[in-house]
């Protein structure tokens, strides 16, 4: 296990959302943890962890935990969150997907809103992957877009404190590139939606619904960046 895979996420979600002063980033051997504000705020936080299988099914070996955590001391004001998020449910469903309320089986690759894995006081809204190789190094990419995704999703509910009827982005995310890739050819900028592995130098319009998570597209903006209309 890397420290390294879950500092690169938190370099993949600052790059995602932009220039913004209030958010914060705490990378540790399990996970990286990501909130905006003072550490009082960040009791509900955006969350990539490795969670052990006995919290799922008793097995053994890890899942990969990505989504939304209110971990707040008192059930009631976790699940004040969980349902101020779930009312506001229309404008983001595009973004997230399919989401199931406190399923009785296990479910991955979708967003289960239900009890924190491994504590009934903490509510969460997050998807699992299984069988993760942190060893992968599009994993970290795909996680940190993925992770992304959830803030222009939630973020404009918890800071309201209510339903907002604003539709978010398509995409939370600005250009994402690994370091070490060199500039595609030309004076074009990319938008790299990481996710997916179709690439292609035609100008797309932005997906309907959620990508599939085995693909990868790279679109060129300025034309294709979605804003909160």
């Amino acid at each position: 296990m890397k420290l390294g895979f879950f500092e690169q996420v938190g370099d993949v979600v600052r790059s995602s959302v932009g220039d913004n002063a209030d958010i914060q980033t705490r990378a540790h051997r399990g996970g990286v943890k990501v909130w905006f504000g003072d550490e009082t705020a960040g009791r509900e936080h955006y969350e990539a962890q490795l969670v052990p299988n006995r919290h799922l099914d008793g097995g053994d070996g890890y899942v990969l935990e990505i989504g939304f955590h209110a971990e707040h001391r008192d059930v009631a004001s976790n699940q004040r969150a969980l349902d101020r998020i779930l009312a506001a449910r229309s404008t983001w469903r595009e973004i997230i997907g399919e989401c199931l309320d406190a399923p009785d089986e296990i479910v991955h690759d979708i967003a289960i809103a239900d009890q924190f894995l491994g504590n009934s006081t903490w509510r969460r809204i997050s998807e699992t992957w299984d069988q993760p190789d942190l060893d992968d190094e599009e994993l970290s990419f795909e996680t940190g877009a993925r992770l992304a995704d959830y803030i222009p999703a939630f973020q404009p509910v918890l800071a309201s404190g209510e339903r907002r009827s604003t539709k978010c982005s398509w995409a939370g995310a600005r250009t994402i590139r690994p370091i070490d890739e060199p500039r595609p050819p030309g004076d074009v900028e990319f938008f790299r939606y990481v996710r997916t592995r179709v690439v292609t130098d035609r100008r797309l319009e932005p997906p309907q619904g959620p990508l599939p998570r085995a693909m990868l597209v790279e679109i060129s903006i300025p034309e294709q960046v979605g804003r909160l209309k």
